[in-house]
């Protein structure tokens, strides 16, 4: 069976497959070590936080563009600037990583039932 568009993007790949190599692999130009935990997605929220955790920490290299909003954009600025007030250093960049993480772990926990599924149906209504 052929497929296009997202289908055919490594992020919708079974993160089993020998061909998937996990993230800080790639980042650090390291060799590939394939290991039982590779396979096996967060269940719960503990495990959830510390997937995106771990995912942030890992320094991103990738280049991209976003279209906010005026109001996304004054929103992101009032979080950072809270957490800053707690003396907590915290970029737009992080944030924006946090939360698209954070999707993608819930999209490949549960496709059919995920927040981005249930978003983008909504969407094309």
């Amino acid at each position: 069976m052929t497929h296009s568009g997202l289908a055919d993007s490594p992020l919708f790949h079974n993160p089993s497959s020998a061909h998937t190599p996990n993230h800080e692999n790639i980042q650090e130009n390291k060799p590939i070590k394939r290991n039982h935990h590779d396979a096996m997605l967060p269940s719960n929220h503990e495990d959830r936080i510390e997937s995106v955790r771990k995912a942030v920490k890992v320094i991103g290299k990738e280049a991209a563009t976003y279209r906010l909003t005026k109001k996304e954009k004054h929103d992101l600025l009032e979080i950072i600037f809270a957490y800053r007030l707690k003396g907590i250093k915290v970029s737009e960049n992080e944030i924006a990583r946090i939360a698209i993480n954070y999707f993608i772990n819930d999209y490949k926990t549960n496709p059919t039932n995920s927040i981005l599924q249930a978003v983008i149906d909504a969407l094309n209504q």
